[in-house]
């Protein structure tokens, strides 16, 4: 079985016996637990307990998991009502003990408190304490051997008696000490050269701190330290034990020397490695492109650029970058643009696709044509991208379950693993059912159990709004793509490929939508000028003896003149021939900068690479956008003026 917790928690939802089910849900758990995940550890114990509510083990992990979510009352309720179930389990009275230790610890300790200060809290909760020692007790004399029980009830007494300077039970703790000895030294009668017993032999060790000289305390400590191999996680767990002692001045000298000891020791050894965690996770679900044959539009292609605006937006609305990860499908449409612009932002990106490469890419790319198998492609292979193939990773579905649901839980559980406050699924949906199961609908429902950091694009508002936008320019959107692309994949670094893509490459899509814009206005004004100009002179030399068609043509004289003097106007008050020629020469010479910049050529050939010629590169595109500007003023603002003037010149003449 898988070891990761994502693929755990699918595979568990699928074992058809039960008593295995519940081991798969508590393995699930277990591994939830080490990473810190304790909301959905509990999640998976509790689908544990209810198969078999008396399933001790996943009684004992439900119990830890309230007390590290700090519900340390329900924690204690649960796990004396477990008690009343299996009185004679020694590691759920150990457990008890533990977590009133914890609520006592807690009861005393902080930063800014003076060891004083933290001795009389602890003595005025001393209540809380021996509650711990009665449930340690417990457990060591149902299971002698359970020695971990006996020395933390032995600890605890012997701090109890130091706090409150009353011997009580000494007697009991003096059997307490024999019963630990002697378990422990029958335990380690077992070691061998290659097993030894580090938790045995440091058990002494913590004997030895309550009551013995310092050389003998340092003696068994070192003894003990050669047993660890190195388990940085056990050294820290024993040093965390004597730090607790050493708060309350509890035998300063041993503890001290002791804890020194494991200091030195920790030292020579790496800490364990943090996993890489991303400060958010998305998660994503979308419709594809419609294939040819489809009767009802859902995704028609031409939205294709409306839906990667509004994703793109959604995750610059949410700040995405590259401390993020993201998860989604490799489907044509709304995966691939999503996954499109996560790459863009420097996120991480897992592709998770419920089939193997080529059966995926046939039932789910290519019917929508080769340019989306080019750009799943494209994706996969970019440095920040890793892809999972279902039946790899966790097996074939099996026959029962649906692949598309399977993958779409997969993703899920993946993501929600790294915590459901991180997570944020965007969803690209018209908010009803799917073709099939495991559609964006399914994914929604199933997100909604968890948590509600949702964000739908409504395609039913979003494709309906386009109706009202002006007409895309087809060339500048072609050019952004293209460009973009080429962007990608020149060697500099995240940083400047942004920079590339939000200063440079936007000037040059806005000054060809700009250019285009001017041209067309410009050829209508003065087409209808010169067309209204020949037309003119053409009527008004027509002599029809009929007053109906000569008053016509009068009134159609009149509003051509009054057309063509509007049109004229109109250009002579915006400039629309000089604002095209203007931004023509402004996003040519951009234009030919990049090309220039892309194939180290003109001016930048004499750099060996381009994050060497980057720099160049930005300072000749910010000359050329500084000299626009100049230009703009000084020409077309002023010129504009100047019109306005001799306009408001004319009136008063």
């Amino acid at each position: 079985m898988s070891q990761k917790p994502g693929d755990i928690l699918v595979l568990a939802d699928e074992v058809p016996i039960s008593f295995l089910r519940i081991e798969a849900y508590r393995t699930a758990g277990k591994a939830l637990l080490k990473l810190g995940r304790y909301s959905l550890a509990l999640e998976q114990t509790e689908k544990a307990l209810a198969i078999n509510p008396d399933d001790i083990e996943s009684c004992q992990q439900k119990g830890t998991l309230l007390e590290r979510l700090n519900k340390h009352n329900a924690s204690k309720e649960w796990l004396k009502a477990t008690i009343k179930k299996h009185p004679e389990s020694s590691e759920i009275w150990s457990l008890l003990g533990h977590i009133e230790k914890n609520v006592w610890i807690n009861s005393w300790s902080g930063v800014n408190k003076t060891s004083e200060e933290m001795k009389k809290a602890a003595v005025d909760d001393a209540g809380l304490l021996r509650e711990a020692i009665n449930c340690y007790i417990k457990g060591f004399l149902l299971n002698p051997g359970h020695y971990y029980s006996g020395i933390n009830a032995i600890t605890l007494s012997h701090l109890l008696r130091y706090l409150t300077k009353k011997n009580e039970d000494a007697e009991t703790r003096k059997a307490l000490e024999g019963g630990v000895c002697w378990a422990v030294k029958s335990a380690l009668v077992k070691e061998t050269p290659d097993s030894k017993d580090y938790w045995g032999r440091v058990t002494l060790a913590d004997l030895e701190v309550l009551t013995g000289d310092t050389p003998d305390v340092e003696k068994a400590y070192k003894h003990a330290i050669a047993a660890a191999e190195k388990d940085w996680f056990a050294l820290d767990s024993s040093r965390q034990q004597l730090f607790m002692l050493g708060q309350l001045g509890f035998r300063p000298d041993q503890v001290s020397a002791a804890i020194k000891i494991f200091d030195l020791e920790i030292e020579k050894l790496k800490p364990p490695e943090t996993q890489w965690e991303p400060r958010m996770v998305f998660l994503f679900s979308g419709h594809m492109i419609d294939s040819p044959d489809r009767a009802e539009p859902r995704f028609p292609a031409d939205k294709e650029s409306i839906a990667a605006e509004a994703i793109a937006a959604k995750l610059d609305e949410l700040g995405a970058g590259k401390e993020d990860l993201a998860l989604c499908g490799g489907a044509c449409g709304g995966d691939l643009l999503f996954a499109e612009a996560c790459i863009q932002r420097g996120v991480r990106l897992e592709l998770r696709i419920p089939f193997e490469e080529p059966t995926f890419l046939s039932k789910s790319v290519t019917f929508a044509g080769d340019e989306w198998r080019d750009r799943f492609y494209k994706v996969k292979n970019h440095k920040n991208t890793h892809l999972y193939v279902m039946p790899d990773e966790i097996g074939v579905s099996p026959p029962k379950v649906n692949p598309y649901s399977r993958n779409n839980l997969w993703q899920l559980y993946t993501a929600l693993v790294w915590g459901p406050e991180k997570v944020h699924f965007i969803c690209l949906w018209n908010r009803k059912d799917g073709d099939g199961p495991g559609g964006t609908k399914h994914m929604y429902d199933e997100v909604s159990k968890h948590f509600g950091q949702v964000h739908v694009l409504d395609t039913n508002k979003l494709f309906k709004k386009v109706l009202n936008m002006p007409t895309r320019n087809p060339y500048c959107e072609s050019l952004k793509k293209d460009m973009g692309s080429l962007i990608d994949e020149l060697d500099l670094s995240d940083l400047q490929k942004h920079f590339l893509h939000s200063r440079w490459l936007d000037q040059v899509t806005w000054m060809e939508g700009k250019t285009d814009d001017a041209q067309k206005r410009y050829y209508l004004l003065r087409l209808t000028s010169i067309v209204g100009g020949v037309i003119i002179p053409s009527l008004v030399s027509l002599n029809i003896n009929n007053e109906g068609i000569d008053g016509f043509i009068r009134w159609a004289t009149f509003t051509i003149s009054l057309l063509v003097a509007i049109c004229l106007a109109i250009e002579e008050f915006f400039n629309y021939g000089e604002r095209w020629r203007h931004y023509r020469r402004t996003v040519e010479n951009l234009k030919i900068e990049g090309w220039q910049l892309f194939q180290l050529s003109g001016g930048y050939k004499d750099f060996k690479s381009h994050a060497e010629a980057y720099t160049s590169f930005a300072a000749k595109v910010e000359d050329i956008l500084r000299d626009e500007t100049n230009t703009y003023i000084s020409e077309i603002v002023k010129e504009k003026a100047k019109n306005q003037a001799d306009s408001q010149k004319g009136t008063k003449n």
